[in-house]
């Protein structure tokens, strides 16, 4: 926070330093008294803003009304509404809960000040009011702004991608430097096989990558409701592990979710292999490159089974039903032993179905 005044000239930023990120920028200057406000909104036009002018803290409220603002100046005594009381709302408000907000304030009382900032408020200026100081102040909480907003939406774009495991491993990776060792753990796997999809030469190569990607999307989507970590995404698959205490459950719950969005769909159904045991997670990397993953048995074979299996179906071994007996939401057929490459002996499969 600024508590210090600056004077234009010697101590005041280049204009063209200033201007770049103020251009286009829409803000709203409440102030009750016209003279200060006008000269204000004068300053900031100057500098390429589109400046929306408000009397009241009500009329800022109905001026904000579906309009887009990137920042506030708020004068801070004003009958009615105060500007505190302004910021208060403006900050419960979703589309301004991060715009930059400077107070005005004639007053030198610490107390108001500290309720200002403690209401939301950036920064505040003491009247008179220089142009190129607000300016300069604008111009440094925007930039912060757009920053914030970039990361967001980094993160958001991240997330879409990463399992909430992956994502809290970089975030602690990148806060500490230091890696989780890595750990023999319980899981099930969930392979989703849509090779029969990738290969429907019908469809122009531009529409097959549409419609795979849409499927395999959702699938995606489904797989974090349940709260699965998709491994790895092999083009025209996906490999997903559950873990915790209710890991068959997810895992089965999942797996039929799946199941039912491919019936729903039609067309060259993926098929589905469950199946549980353990697998070792940590950095499968080595130098820089950062890896962090699952390698077992375990997701080799819920992959192979999708060989035995039918299209929109689910397949699961003896160990997934053995974690699941007794469910009364879940059904078996046509249970058999098949071999799976790299499993040794035979091993007892069934087709995983919702219960009547």
């Amino acid at each position: 926070m600024h508590a210090e005044e600056q004077t234009e000239g010697n101590g005041a930023l280049p204009e063209s330093a200033m201007t770049n990120i103020l251009n286009g920028k829409r803000v709203l200057v409440v102030d009750d008294q016209a003279t200060p406000r006008m000269l204000v909104a004068a300053g900031l036009e100057h500098a390429g803003m589109t400046v929306v002018q408000a009397e009241s803290g009500d009329a800022a409220l109905e001026a904000v009304r579906g309009e887009r603002i990137d920042a506030f100046v708020l004068d801070i005594n004003m009958p009615g509404l105060s500007g505190i009381e302004l910021c208060r709302v403006l900050r419960a408000t979703p589309a301004h809960r991060s715009a930059p907000v400077i107070f005005v304030t004639g007053m030198e009382a610490t107390e108001m000040l500290q309720w200002a900032l403690d209401a939301g408020g950036d920064d505040f200026i003491r009247k008179p009011v220089h142009s190129v100081v607000l300016r300069a102040r604008l111009k440094s909480l925007l930039e912060r702004a757009a920053y914030l907003d970039a990361l967001e939406l980094r993160n958001a774009s991240l997330q879409q991608y990463l399992s909430p495991r992956t994502s809290e491993l970089i975030r602690t990776h990148a806060e500490s430097g230091l890696l989780h060792p890595p750990e023999r753990v319980e899981l099930c796997a969930l392979f989703v096989d849509a090779r029969e999809l990738a290969e429907d030469e019908t469809l122009a190569p531009e529409a097959l990558l549409q419609v795979l990607g849409r499927r395999l999307d959702a699938h995606a989507a489904c797989i974090l409701r349940y709260n699965g970590h998709i491994e790895r995404h092999p083009g025209d698959s996906l490999l997903a592990t559950f873990t915790g205490p209710q890991r068959a459950l997810l895992a089965a719950r999942c797996a039929l979710a799946i199941r039912a969005l491919e019936i729903e769909t039609g067309g060259p159904g993926c098929r589905i292999g469950l199946h549980a045991g353990p697998a070792v997670i940590g950095n499968t990397g080595s130098g820089r490159r950062f890896d962090y993953s699952v390698v077992g048995r375990t997701l080799n074979v819920a992959a192979r089974l999708c060989g035995h299996a039918a299209p929109s179906t689910v397949l699961a071994t003896r160990a997934m039903r053995d974690l699941l007996e007794g469910d009364p939401r879940f059904a078996w057929a046509d249970p058999r032993a098949v071999a799976i490459r790299g499993a040794g002996d035979a091993m007892e499969i069934a087709e995983l179905t919702p219960a009547a």
